[in-house]
């Protein structure tokens, strides 16, 4: 059996879902701006680290702890940056069979709509050991504001 959901069939629904949809976009938008500028202080911060340790004020070891701190913030924020990116680039507006699309969407467009509708998946521990059957053990968390404008 095979489900087709038309866009087009409940425009009200549609397009309340399409705004909420573009809102969680923009707020995550937001955040991919705040984590830009997080990496820009901590590349700031790196080069003023150098200073310090030229001049001798700053030991090999102190220089080298302090450095490694920084490079793992680096690497953090531009790891979230990267997937907060893909996430806000995600193609919302032409989708006119969200099923169809679905079935041939790229991963990341896929994993993209699923961060924009979904808040926090949580996976509970199995009954027994081997137990491989999912549907009882996760619960997700929605974004409200995309559940309640779409119903």
């Amino acid at each position: 059996m095979s489900v087709v959901i038309r866009m087009e069939a409940c425009p009200s629904i549609a397009c309340s879902a399409r705004a909420a949809l573009e809102e969680a976009r923009a707020g995550l938008a937001a955040e991919a701006d705040e984590v830009r500028a997080r990496i820009t202080e901590l590349e700031k911060s790196r080069a003023e680290l150098a200073e310090p340790y030229e001049g001798r004020q700053l030991s090999r070891a102190a220089f080298g702890a302090a450095d490694r701190r920084i490079g793992d913030s680096l690497k953090k924020e531009r790891a979230r940056l990267r997937f907060l990116e893909q996430v806000v680039d995600v193609p919302i507006g032409g989708v006119e069979d969200l099923a169809r699309w679905w079935e041939h969407a790229p991963h990341s467009s896929k994993r993209s709509l699923a961060v924009l509708l979904v808040e926090k998946v949580h996976v509970h521990p199995a009954r027994a050991r081997g137990v491989r059957d999912v549907d009882d053990r996760v619960t997700l968390e929605w974004r409200t504001e995309v559940v309640r404008r779409a119903s």
